[in-house]
């Protein structure tokens, strides 16, 4: 029974469902403090979005690789063509929700739909690119907003912090994630920021982690943030911060991985 569910797991973040029920949470917490009723098809199509890009990504990676280091990608390469098949699906199924959306979220999400194509552009065709983590961190951010923002359509110092919050703490994650496998980053073929910052990397992600506490220190006090959310932020880069520090405990069954991403499930305490 443990192995079975153990298997349904890695098979469930493989598939970067995961990371799609995180991206929807924290969209649902943005909505949340800039008092929006946010409809359930936005958020169902960040969903199909978030899992496209994801996909996408992970199958042009493995494609490249004749024989790959990590589970993800073997799963990947394995399965090209279904999951190929399940992208051009979920592309008609998302271009039949485009006509259901807000039209102010559908000139957002065009809007960063326009940046994920650069993001691709750049990976295909810039050899060497190493701002892979900042730009997905970048783009992850985006994201989440474009929702929310869409219907808000106010800019203020209380969104540029809350987005630089988010941007912070998802930087952090992808540069531990690339700083536990450049291993079998390099084994791929791969590079990454953590490649390029080397011994600096730890330090690198040790003030982020500095500034992340003082983004959250910010909205706390100069706009009232909820002692809840304010929390919550502190833990999710504690725990990552934690996971920088505990390298040898964390590697071991990819712990760092299930921690990782488990704490973009956080928002879900806030939100009940």
């Amino acid at each position: 029974m443990v192995n079975q569910l153990n298997h349904f797991y890695r098979l469930f973040r493989a598939l970067s469902l995961d990371i799609v029920i995180g991206a929807v949470l924290v969209s649902m917490l943005i909505a949340r403090h800039l008092n929006l009723e946010v409809p359930v098809l936005i958020y169902l199509t960040l969903a199909v979005a978030v899992w496209l890009i994801y996909t996408w990504d992970h199958l042009s990676d493995a494609a490249g690789i004749d024989n790959p280091s990590t589970f993800r990608h073997q799963f990947h390469k394995r399965y090209y063509k279904v999951l190929l098949g399940l992208i051009v699906v979920c592309l008609i199924f998302g271009a039949i929700l485009v006509f259901y959306l807000p039209i102010q979220t559908v000139y957002f999400g065009v809007a960063a739909a326009a940046l994920v194509m650069v993001y691709f552009l750049l990976v295909r065709f810039w050899d060497g690119f190493v701002y892979k983590e900042i730009v997905s961190a970048l783009l992850y951010s985006l994201g989440v907003f474009v929702g929310p923002l869409s219907l808000y359509q106010e800019f203020s110092l209380f969104i540029i912090l809350m987005y630089f919050q988010i941007l912070v703490i998802a930087l952090m994650n992808l540069m531990i994630f690339s700083l536990f496998e450049d291993k079998t980053d390099k084994a791929d073929g791969f590079v990454s920021l953590i490649l390029l910052l080397g011994d600096r990397s730890k330090l690198v992600i040790n003030i982020l982690f500095f500034i992340s506490i003082t983004i959250t220190l910010s909205l706390f006090f100069l706009f009232e943030l909820p002692t809840s959310t304010a929390t919550l932020f502190a833990i999710m880069s504690a725990t990552l911060f934690v996971i920088n520090l505990n390298q040898k405990f964390f590697h071991s069954f990819e712990r760092y991985r299930i921690v990782g991403d488990g704490i973009f499930y956080l928002p879900l305490f806030v939100l009940v």
